[in-house]
């Protein structure tokens, strides 16, 4: 899975006309083209990147394709999810080359964003990291790790030396795959799954 460049950024900060230079701005490169998504909070937009050769090419294939932010289903997955909750919650998206992070505390998102990662040590650098920046305690803090992470393996196993309530992410509970879609690993999904949660 590749990374696109994405930001979020307060609503009355950005339109659609101004949405490619913030997203230039962010990364600090020329980018052609951008979409802007609006969230289910009203305060804060999500802007990426579009490929525009790879939107036309899926267009030709498949008309009626409806293309969805990645960043944008799973903060609005997340906030469905903790409206009204209290205390930490940590979300770690796994990946071959990054990681992506997001801090909940309390009803308030405090952190969104993507590290690049070689192996398991940088995942367990960066979600401390986040931990110590953002004040937040393990100990009473859940944190739910997804994409590539198996239980047992080298990933998961790091973290749970040093975080007490770790659990994978396997997505929306209610999600029933078709036997000839079960999968070994299924928390690899969880970006899939919590569409289920944003796509009316």
């Amino acid at each position: 899975l590749g990374r696109v460049n994405t930001t979020i950024t307060p609503s009355a900060l950005v339109n659609e006309s101004s949405a490619t230079e913030v997203l230039s701005f962010s990364y600090g490169k020329p980018i052609t083209k951008s979409r802007l998504v609006p969230l289910a909070n009203p305060d804060i937009v999500v802007v990426h990147e579009v490929d525009s050769d790879l939107e036309d090419e899926v267009k030709r294939i498949h008309p009626n394709v409806q293309w969805h932010s990645y960043a944008a289903l799973l903060l609005n997955a997340v906030q469905r999810r903790h409206h009204s909750n209290s205390g930490c919650i940590l979300y770690l998206e796994v990946f071959r080359s990054h990681v992506v992070i997001l801090a909940w505390k309390d009803t308030m998102m405090e952190l969104y964003n993507w590290f690049s990662i070689s192996n398991e040590n940088d995942v367990l650098y960066y979600c401390m990291n986040v931990c110590q920046q953002l004040r937040i305690e393990l100990p009473s803090c859940k944190v739910y790790v997804s994409g590539e992470v198996e239980k047992g393996g080298p990933t998961f196993n790091l973290l749970q030396k040093y975080i007490p309530d770790l659990a994978i992410n396997y997505g929306l509970d209610h999600v029933k795959l078709a036997a000839g879609l079960m999968l070994e690993n299924k928390q690899e999904m969880s970006p899939a799954f919590n569409q289920f949660a944003c796509v009316s």
